[in-house]
């Protein structure tokens, strides 16, 4: 009976350090990274503030991922990092597609040494955050979505728009290293006025 015992104990003890083992193992396995295609298109451009830097910009934003529903979980949360959103509205949601419009105001160096003809860009540099590290989120560039609608009323007094481009890069932090999409929108003085 005491063997018995003891080889029921011992049993159950070797079931309890497999079972370890196999969640230990489990945890080690990396994770695949979830890839989201992000994209935004500007609607208008607001005044240029020539003393602080600052422009107002009306755009969406557009997340695509065939790695996460967002029928299940709400988008990941974005960092603007050169600016803040001031209102978001029209949001669209579907399993792997989510689609805001947004109003913002950003902020980037701006050089007037070559003024009168100054080239300068807008940009908007869009971040993941805590718990969205890269090893976790990875941004992609979307074309099909990205880049600035073709109205008359997109402009930008005393400058012409040149064709804007889109990258993504890593951010290191102390706390952890994040994706970052980034839209660039070239400007320069107008030669007509």
């Amino acid at each position: 009976m005491k063997i018995l015992l003891l080889l029921s104990i011992l049993a159950v003890f070797t079931i309890i350090i497999l079972a370890e083992s196999d969640n230990f193992a489990y945890a080690e396995e990396p994770t695949k990274p979830i890839k989201m295609k992000i994209a935004i298109e500007v609607m208008n451009i607001g005044e240029v503030n020539k003393e602080t830097g600052a422009y107002e910009l009306f755009f969406w934003v557009t997340m695509t991922s065939d790695d996460y529903d967002f029928t299940k979980q709400p988008p990941p949360p974005l960092d603007y990092e050169n600016g803040y959103v001031e209102d978001i509205t029209a949001i669209s949601v579907k399993e792997h597609f989510y689609k805001f419009k947004a109003r913002g105001v950003f902020f980037n160096a701006m050089d007037y040494r070559d003024h009168p003809f100054n080239k300068m860009n807008l940009a908007i540099h869009v971040k993941s955050i805590i718990p969205f590290e890269l090893e976790h989120l990875q941004f992609e560039t979307e074309p099909k979505y990205s880049g600035i609608r073709n109205e008359s009323f997109v402009s930008v007094p005393g400058y012409e728009i040149k064709k804007p481009y889109f990258f993504v890069s890593n951010q290191t932090y102390p706390w952890g290293e994040f994706s970052r999409y980034t839209m660039m929108i070239p400007i320069e003085s107008s030669t007509t006025g």
